[in-house]
């Protein structure tokens, strides 16, 4: 059973969520058919505006990890994940030890549940998460909750140690507050710079925060003017649930925009990385809102 917490956190969002989806269905098979982004652009400025609420970098009592690693990669590499988490109350004059639940979602379905307590303003950090708190390996999403009043502050690290040296990528981290409400909607998360050629590889990932499965268009457009679109993938990820895609075509510093269907909370991203060294770049999304 998902925690009450969670549910009572995103319980605002839902009714006005599933009165978008129907519509934003047709959106969805609309706009794959559009092949530049400008055409994607005045696609969406010609949909009714739907109020975003994001507040991005604002403490929560929930917080959404999009990436944590535990796995052997090419080249001899074994990537992990270091993860330090601090627990604070926002209410003045009582600080209470936090009991913090985490959950894994892996790409198979896999689901761990564990809690962990922090004392009062404490720091704790795991230099391979996945095998410190679930003794596994996998690749996932993680949602980390904990009780009022307190929030979590959350950084993420994925690294891989090499005879050169450590070489990490630093992933953002979300929260209950920021979610995508994607193209058709008056505004678009995209994300820039998506890199593969001879010396670096690209993935693009997914993680649904929500109970209900959700699809996402991923569209991958070309640098020149006019951005022409070059290859989509679509993202079918279930109820709490983590994939990832490899780019398998060749492009540089490449546009992707993302087009979820608005049935679940999905956060996504890119990741370039060196075919030499596995030295990551994470690559965020940037949302554009239309007018």
């Amino acid at each position: 059973m998902k925690s009450t917490l969670r549910i009572l956190l995103l319980a605002s969002f839902l009714v006005p969520h599933y009165v978008r989806a129907t519509d934003d269905e047709s959106r969805l098979v609309q706009l794959q058919n559009l092949t530049s982004i400008q055409e994607v652009l005045d696609f969406c400025r010609t949909s009714d505006p739907v109020p975003r609420r994001a507040l991005v970098g604002i403490a929560s009592s929930m917080v959404i990890v999009p990436a944590v690693v535990n796995l052997s990669g090419l080249q001899g590499a074994f990537f992990r994940t270091k993860t330090t988490i601090f627990a604070m109350s926002n209410t003045a004059g009582y600080n209470p030890s936090a009991l913090v639940s985490a959950d894994f979602y892996g790409s198979d379905g896999t689901h761990r549940h564990a809690t962990m307590q922090l004392g009062p303003s404490e720091t704790r950090t795991f230099a391979n998460f996945l095998q410190d708190v679930f003794g596994i390996q996998g690749a996932g999403g993680l949602v980390l909750s904990t009780n009022d009043p307190n929030r979590l502050i959350v950084s993420n690290e994925i690294y891989n140690d090499s005879p050169a040296g450590r070489f990490s990528t630093v992933t953002a981290v979300y929260t209950s507050l920021d979610y995508s409400l994607g193209p058709g909607y008056n505004d678009m998360d995209i994300t820039t710079g998506v890199t593969v050629n001879s010396t670096t590889r690209a993935n693009i990932a997914c993680v649904n925060n929500w109970i209900v499965p959700t699809q996402v268009i991923t569209m991958l457009f070309d640098a020149p003017s006019p951005g022409t679109k070059i290859k989509q993938w679509t993202f079918n990820l279930p109820a709490y649930g983590w994939a990832q895609i490899a780019v398998d075509v060749s492009v540089s510093g490449g546009t992707i925009i993302w087009a979820p269907d608005n049935k679940g909370f999905p956060y996504c991203y890119a990741v370039n990385v060196d075919n030499t060294s596995n030295d990551g770049t994470y690559l965020d999304r940037t949302t554009l809102v239309l007018h």
